[in-house]
């Protein structure tokens, strides 16, 4: 019996539709610059930001909605990952194109870590605490 259930399609591709907001160039910088000190204050710029851009999107009202609904989450979900991993890398480096997503919209730690730590541009003692504290191994 599997008990790992597939979300609908409509939900997978707002989700994929908010990864490539977050990837945007000036969504970048803005996730960079905001700091993780208050999640609200945070979690709202980002989906002040990404509405902005949304509402350029050629898409009903309702399924803009749900887009937001989708960016909140994902949002918080981006804030808490930041937030486990304040003390094991330096963010001088652009971590979000990193990102592995599972379908239900959450970060995939392990495969996020393997590529973080294979990152060319981040910094050594980073890429060491994240190997030791993932417990990852050479391929």
């Amino acid at each position: 019996m599997n008990t790992h259930s597939v979300p609908p399609l409509t939900l997978m591709c707002l989700r994929e539709t908010v990864i490539l907001l977050f990837n945007r160039k000036d969504m970048k910088k803005c996730l960079h610059e905001l700091g993780f000190q208050d999640p609200h204050g945070y979690v709202d710029c980002i989906a002040k930001r990404a509405e902005d851009l949304a509402s350029t999107l050629p898409i009903p009202v309702s399924v803009k909605n749900e887009l937001m609904d989708v960016l909140r989450s994902m949002t918080t979900e981006v804030f808490d990952w930041y937030i486990k991993q304040k003390y094991l890398i330096s963010y001088d480096f652009d971590v979000i194109s990193s990102f592995h997503w599972r379908s239900d919209g959450t970060i995939d730690e392990v495969k996020t870590a393997q590529a973080l730590e294979r990152r060319q541009d981040a910094d050594i003692a980073s890429s060491f605490r994240i190997a030791c504290f993932y417990r990852l191994t050479p391929d």
